[in-house]
């Protein structure tokens, strides 16, 4: 697991959550690679410490999106037009969970 981080997320929901729930609802780790500081768990985005940016970027087509726009079932990542394809493409190859009968994207089993 990844080390948590004492940077706070500043994309509008978080701030929102953290003054609502407090400072331990909220979960920002740092990041895994140099290319950011620390990464979100709540909203997906990453904060590029050089920029002092927070970007919400997709991980499969790397489009930048909105904050709050990444969507995702435990940590948001994917633009929905991403998740989306992924489901059909999970449904197809017949990757559905044999329990909640969800496809593995939407799976929590």
């Amino acid at each position: 697991m990844a080390e948590k981080s004492d940077i706070l997320c500043q994309t509008p929901e978080c701030i929102k959550a953290i003054e609502e729930y407090g400072e331990h609802y909220h979960g920002v780790h740092d990041g895994r690679t140099s290319e950011y500081r620390a990464r979100c768990e709540r909203c997906g985005a990453k904060y590029y410490g050089a920029t002092d940016v927070w970007v919400s970027r997709c991980s499969k087509c790397q489009k930048i999106v909105k904050a709050g726009e990444l969507v995702g079932l435990f940590v948001p990542h994917l633009c929905t037009e991403c998740l989306d394809e992924t489901r059909k493409e999970q449904r197809k190859k017949g990757e559905i969970c044999k329990l909640c009968k969800s496809v593995y994207a939407d799976c929590c089993c």
